[in-house]
């Protein structure tokens, strides 16, 4: 008795697909904004951020990426609507969950 898991047409299907899926990966509808992260650590602390090969290398700080900025509309808040970044992004920072960042929550954020 011959078994075959998956027959030739079914794998190229397969390979297309996760191939595919690969290329697009990092690709995102909207800009994902940089975390701010300035300070690299290593397993007991802060550290001078490592260079290429050394340990620790390769953390956060080490990358800019873009800005946060909110559209400012003077109430010194900012709301969902007024928020450029990503949804997520939004409900991590509303720490009291009242749909708007106060200063309090986003502190020393650029604002347009």
């Amino acid at each position: 008795m011959k078994y075959t898991f998956i027959d030739f047409p079914h794998t190229l299907i397969l390979v297309l697909l996760l191939t595919c899926r690969l290329a697009f990966a990092g690709a995102v509808p909207y800009p994902v904004v940089d975390t701010g992260q300035d300070h690299c650590y290593s397993n007991s602390g802060v550290i001078a951020c490592p260079n290429s090969g050394e340990a620790f290398y390769g953390q956060d700080a080490q990358y800019r990426g873009n800005a946060p900025a909110y559209r400012d509309n003077g109430d010194g808040t900012v709301s969902r609507s007024e928020f450029d970044g990503p949804a997520d992004q939004f409900d991590i920072l509303d720490a009291n969950h009242d749909g708007y960042l106060s200063e309090d929550e986003a502190p020393g954020l650029p604002r347009q």
